[in-house]
């Protein structure tokens, strides 16, 4: 159990680790090849989880929407992806999300706009084994750590929380 200000102490120690480890790679001019533009697939980071596509604006910025109309919680979401040195990228959501229904709230549910933000690094494994399997398809994982807040006011149910994201895509 953390003692009180413990909680303040981790999340300033992350962040300080993520803007260390994001400034050091965006001295780095590399550029990250973009082979196909598009991808759909699965994803989830709080609070915007579900089906996912991708489109690839240019070399280092990638747009992203996920939904997910099922469960208690619903996501709709939109994320944008900036690749800081080849596979490494800081992130940014905004969505709306609703909680309720499915016998939480009876009859009714609500919404509330969330956001969230981080970085993460993507994981091509055509290129980490593509010579042990030649014929593998062109899938790229996602490995993510951030922060996200949404505020559901008329329920009491307000999670900001540090998250740990994963995604699995195919590229196209």
């Amino acid at each position: 159990m953390l003692r009180k200000g413990g909680m303040t102490r981790v999340i300033m120690v992350t962040v300080l680790m993520l803007g260390v480890a994001t400034s050091a790679a965006a001295q780095q001019t590399e550029e990250r090849p973009v082979p196909k533009r598009y991808a759909v697939g699965l994803h989830g980071s709080f609070p915007a989880w579900g089906l996912s596509a991708m489109y690839d604006v240019n070399d280092r910025v990638t747009v992203q929407g996920v939904i997910d109309p099922t469960g208690v919680l619903k996501a709709y979401a939109g994320r944008v992806l900036y690749y800081v040195k080849d596979s490494f990228y800081g992130y940014g959501t905004a969505g709306l999300f609703t909680y309720g229904g499915n016998g939480v709230i009876p009859g009714s549910s609500v919404a509330a706009f969330g956001i969230g933000g981080g970085g993460g690094v993507e994981i091509d494994w055509q290129k980490v084994l593509g010579e042990s399997l030649p014929g593998l398809p062109a899938l790229v994982s996602h490995l993510e750590l951030g922060f996200a807040v949404v505020n559901f006011n008329d329920v009491n149910y307000a999670p900001s929380t540090l998250t740990i994201g994963a995604g699995l895509h195919y590229r196209f």
